[in-house]
């Protein structure tokens, strides 16, 4: 009953989720950072930008050359070829996306 429900959400409110929680894990890194008195830590904002790199970029490329066989990720057919295969199979990749976030 859970899953039916959990397969009933659309992929745009799974997108808008993930995007929201994102920038929220984001948003209270830096308000835990700051605190009270706000110091400004560009630091931590340029390894947060590094992270965000990273975990695309590899999430990127394991997807393409675990399923896609490889090829360049900046075409437009790869990625067309991605997005597919994410919206078919929302688990696997989720699950690369976590794992790029462990990794990088």
């Amino acid at each position: 009953m859970v899953l039916d429900q959990l397969y009933a959400i659309t992929p745009l409110v799974t997108t808008l989720l993930t995007f929201y929680s994102v920038y929220l894990i984001l948003a209270l890194s830096l308000n835990l950072i700051y605190g009270y008195c706000g110091v400004p830590n560009f630091g931590h904002v340029f390894f947060q930008s590094v992270g965000a790199y990273v975990a695309g970029n590899l999430t990127a490329n394991v997807m393409n050359f675990m399923f896609l066989g490889g090829g360049n990720i900046c075409e437009i057919a790869t990625a067309e070829a991605r997005r597919n295969l994410a919206l078919a199979n929302p688990a696997i990749a989720m699950g690369f996306f976590i794992l790029s976030l462990a990794v990088g």
